[in-house]
Parts: structure tokens; sequence; C-alpha cells
């Protein structure tokens, strides 16, 4: 049991906290914790609008003593909730205040609950005591201070939420059960003071990378790495707990896989030495773009790919009855006998009960059907997004200035009257608005690039699919919970978007970058020689190859060569179609030279500034 209010707060892992009208409130990384919870399985109590508010009050204070507490008298262990780290609930000195009255407004008067408040209230006491017993996840810890200490030495109170989800059906989605203990000048808490219980809506969550949406799979490591608050001046000095915070900031790491490894080792020291370590990175994922409307595009298609996991995520989810919220659409996407099954559970991965072979096939095959329709043609889009976007920002710079044309946004973009979305719909519509440049051959070359990227992303599609698979039946066959089987899914669908993002953006840049080239190599004289100049945008996040490379000159050859190396006393390199990067030093290519990799190949005119 902890009797410190500091060590009860470390040994939940907050993603955000704020002072609020006096008060400290901690919220939980939704990763951790939203996603584990369950729905209650336990009966409200039988409350209607029809009994008076001190019928109401009556009935709630015989089930608190007559049935709860005697249970947990028959049955000490009940008490025990594990969420808070095996603290003991204890109700020796419980007040039914809350019951009736809300607790302080702004005013700092107490409110009289009207009936509608007071069911809302009441009737959830029976999931309370399931939420606390074995089913609940901690979701919020809050402490008030008291303006003056109390006679019996208290010097505020500590709050503990514990949540779960509403009993399917129910007007209210969520429920919540709040319990209290005095804080003591010398850091020790007493026994639970009174309890209150709620249905809502909905929540406060922690909101990772500034987004509202419930189940963000881009989201960002949280960071917090300040000290957590104490009762300040009510304390001796020499009683404060002190919550040291150690930094680590990863600079130039632009490949994945290297800062997944050194988050991991962070992590583990974190759990070794049991001090919470914050990891901060950088909001700009990758390097920086040289065009506003590449970034655009970019994120256009960042957006696609996480709402495409998501909805993939929902399905599985919802399919199987796990403890995540239904989307509306995914629930139109599934018909409600596959949902239910008429009326049976398919999965119940507890018992270790498998599916039956005829309800696995029957979702093996759904879930193929609404992977496929959701991400249908994805691979030819990308293609056609960033090829357009390369040829009308190329004859764009050939009537505006660099920087002019840097800055435009992807939603300004025209050519010729019309609009990009118009023009990179396909590939009529692209031959319609660049002419005799958009030839045969660069069709071929757009059908190949689809072609390439289709199989690339399909990889990824399938690993996912069997990785959804492979979980569902592991669940069953390991006896793990439904929460634990929606957390490894989320786990796993995080990494497969990850995949998905940047391989969209490595074909992307590849795309945009030979684009840019073709179209410049078309618009030379004969007989001219065709130079390239590296451009980079230079910030902290560009790694030290691409830094080299910065400023560097390139000529162009229509056929691959045995060697790179230039000796005209002009060009640094040689480049041609589908040279690839080996990774090696100075070695330069038409695409990208690593994941994240955002420079670019523009005209380079060596007699000209």
């Amino acid at each position: 049991m902890f009797e410190d209010w500091d060590m009860l707060i470390k040994s939940h892992q907050y993603s955000r906290k704020e002072f609020k009208n006096g008060v400290w409130r901690y919220y939980y990384d939704k990763n951790n914790n939203f996603l584990r919870m369950t729905r209650c399985k336990s009966t409200p109590l039988k409350i209607n609008a029809s009994m008076s508010a001190s019928a109401i009050v009556s009935a709630a204070g015989d089930y608190i003593q007559n049935v709860w507490l005697a249970d947990w008298k028959a049955h000490p262990d009940l008490a025990i909730c594990k969420e808070l780290k095996g603290k003991t609930i204890s109700f020796e000195s419980i007040s039914y205040k809350h019951l009736s009255t809300s607790g302080k407004h702004s005013n700092g008067h107490s409110k009289v609950r009207d009936v509608p408040n007071l069911i809302d209230h009441v009737r959830y006491l029976p999931l309370a005591k399931e939420l606390l017993e074995n089913n609940g996840v901690h979701t919020q810890s809050r402490y008030e201070e008291f303006s003056a200490p109390k006679k019996d030495g208290s010097i505020g109170l500590v709050y503990q939420t514990v949540s779960g989800l509403a009993p399917k059906g129910d007007k209210n989605n969520y429920v919540q059960v709040t319990v209290s203990q005095k804080k003591y000048a010398d850091g020790k808490l007493s026994n639970t003071v009174y309890i209150s219980v709620v249905g809502t809506k909905d929540i406060k969550k922690s909101l990772l990378n500034k987004s509202k949406d419930s189940d963000d799979f881009s989201a960002r490591l949280v960071v917090d790495t300040k000290t957590v608050p104490t009762a300040k001046n009510n304390i001796p000095h020499k009683r404060r707990a002190v919550n040291k915070s150690i930094r680590f900031e990863f600079e130039n790491i632009t490949q994945t896989n290297k800062y997944e490894k050194m988050e991991k080792a962070v992590r583990c020291l974190s759990k070794a030495l049991r001090v919470p370590i914050g990891i901060e990175k950088s909001e700009k994922r990758g390097e920086g773009f040289v065009f506003k409307a590449q970034e655009d595009l970019t994120t256009k298609w960042d957006k696609f790919f996480d709402d495409y996991t998501k909805s993939v995520y929902e399905f599985v989810t919802s399919y199987f009855g796990l403890p995540k919220a239904e989307s509306a659409t995914v629930k139109k996407a599934i018909s409600d006998d596959v949902l239910t099954h008429k009326g049976k559970v398919l999965y119940e991965c507890e018992s270790g009960k498998p599916i039956k072979k005829a309800d696995w096939d029957k979702f093996v095959k759904n879930l193929e059907k609404f992977m496929n329709k959701n991400l249908k043609d994805s691979e030819k889009k990308i293609i056609l997004n960033s090829t357009a976007l390369s040829k009308v920002l190329n004859r764009m710079l050939q009537y505006n200035t660099f920087d002019a044309v840097k800055q435009l946004p992807l939603m300004d973009l025209n050519y010729n009257d019309k609009s990009f979305d118009w023009i990179s719909d396909s590939v009529k519509n692209m031959q319609n608005a660049f002419g005799n440049s958009f030839s045969r051959q660069e069709q071929a070359r757009i059908e190949i690039m689809q072609q390439s990227a289709g199989l690339k992303i399909t990889n990824i599609d399938n690993k996912m699919r069997s990785d959804i698979q492979t979980i569902l039946v592991d669940g069953v066959k390991n006896h793990k919970s439904k929460s634990d089987v929606a957390q490894m899914l989320f786990d796993k669908m995080t990494g497969d978007n990850r995949d998905f993002k940047r391989l969209a953006d490595t074909e992307m840049q590849n795309a945009f970058n030979n684009g840019f080239v073709r179209e410049e190599v078309y618009n030379t004289p004969e007989g001219e020689k065709t130079y390239f100049q590296r451009v980079e945008v230079i910030d902290d996040n560009t790694c030290p190859f691409c830094r080299r490379m910065n400023g560097k000159i390139a000529l162009w050859s229509d056929k691959p060569l045995s060697s790179q190396n230039a000796d005209d006393g002009i060009a640094d390199f040689v480049i041609w179609e589908g040279k690839e990067w080996s990774g090696e030093k100075d070695d330069v290519c038409t695409g990208a030279f690593h994941p994240w990799c955002r420079g670019a190949w523009l005209r380079y005119y060596p007699n000209e500034e």
C-alpha cells in the first residue's frame, strides 16, 4: 500500500498534467491505459426518474452497506485495487454526502443534485465495485490543497479515478469511480473518506501529438521530464519528495530503425532505474522539404495511411468485440450477423476456446475484402500525385522565382487553368495538361513505378493481415484477455503504419525527383549537357550525408555508366535513370538518399548565376 502521495503518482507513468482551479490533474497514456479498458459486466441498480431523490439515496446506501461492503468484509482481498498498484480501498469513515450533493464549483459552494444527475451517480455503484476489484483502468489523479490545515492535521485531498466502458447500449460510454484520501503534513494518507461514481459520455484523455483522435497511430512520444509537484509549503523541507529528471535529446537521427533502437534502450534504462524518463523527439519527422507543396502532399498521404490503419484496427476490434469504441463507419461496413454471428460471441480468448473454422474463414475473407477496398489504387495515386507535382513546379519555375515557387501550398497549384487535383487524377489528364512532353515513354515509366510501389505496399499489407491473424490466434492459445489482445494489435499496427508512411514517403520522393529530372532532360536542346544541383534544407534534422551533398553538381547521362565520377571540370557526379543509392560514402542517385530524405535535384546552368 502506498502511503505517500508522490510515490503513488510516480507509480503510474502519466503523459500530461495541468493545474486547473487550484488542483493538479494527471492524465495517463491512452495507448497504455485507455485501450486496456474492458466493458463492465455488472448490472446497474434499478433506479428511475419516477423515484424521489431521497428514495434514490436510500437505495444507494442500502447497496453500499448491505451488498458492497458486506461482500468486501467477507472477502477482504476484493478491496485490493490492482490498478492502483495493490492499494487497499477502505471505507471506514465513508461519507454519503456526495450522493446527493456535487463537489465545489467555481463559487466555492456545493450544489444539490437533481434527480437525473443523481441517477447517473447512483445506478453505476455495482459497476464501480467491479472496476475497483478487477476490471478498471487508472485514468486520472489529482491533488486538492486546503487553504489552511484542518483540525485533524490534514492539508489536502488526494483523488484517484478508475474508469471502464459502460455496458453495451447504455446511454453513457464510460463509468468512472473516484476514491479519495486525506493527505497529512508528514506525507501520509488517511483511509478513504468517500467515493464518487458517475456515468459519462466522454472522459478527458491525454492527447498525444495535439490530436483529438482517440486512436492516433501517428502519435509521437510523450514528453514529461518535469518534477512532480508536492503540497508545497505544508510539508517540511526534509520530507519533500524529489523526482529528478533525466533528459535525452536525439539529434540527426533520420533513419527510423536507429531511433527505435535508442528509444528501446532508454525505456529499459528507465525501468531499471525506476525513474520516469521522457524522450524528446522533434515534431518534424525527417528532413525539411524544399517545396511547401511537396510537404503538403506528404502530409496528405500520411493522413491517408493513419486513417487506413485505424479503420483496419477498428474493423478487427469491433468484429470480435474487443475493448474499443466502435466507429460508425466500421459498423456500417460490417453486417450485424458478422459482428454477433446470430447472437453468439465469436471470440473468447480468455477461455482458450478456438473460433469455429467457418467463423474464422468468414472473418479472414471479410478482413481481406475490407483492407483491399480501403487500400485500392493507393500506389497509383501516390505516383501520379508525385509526378504531376514535379511537372507543375518545374513549369512554374520557368516563369517565377525559386523563392516564390517553394512557398506555394499544394491547394494553390494550378497549370493552364487546371487544378492540381484534376491534373494528378489520371494519366489522361496529365497528358492533356502537359502535352507532348508527357510521352508514351513517360507513361511507361509511371506504370512501372506504380507496379513497384504496389508490390511494396502489398507486402506491408500482407504482413499486417498475417500479424492480425497471428495475434488473434495466439490470444486464444495463451488465454490472453481481450484488452491484452487489443493492445497487441494496436502496438503491431502502429509499426505497420510507420512502415506504410516510410514507404510512401520514399516512393513520393523518388517519383518527384525523377519527374523533375526527366522534365529538364526533355527540355534540353539536343547535344547540350544537362546539369543539376542538389538542394537540401539545412536544419537540425538534416543528416551529415545530405549536408555534404548540398550544392553538389551532377551531370545527366542517358545511359548507365560504370562509374559515377565526372571529369568535365563542372560536375561532381554523373547520374542516370535508375541509379540507386548504395549507401557508400559520396554515392548519389536521382531520388532519395535514405528514408525521410527530402532533397531535390534542380536544373543548374554553369554559365549563369
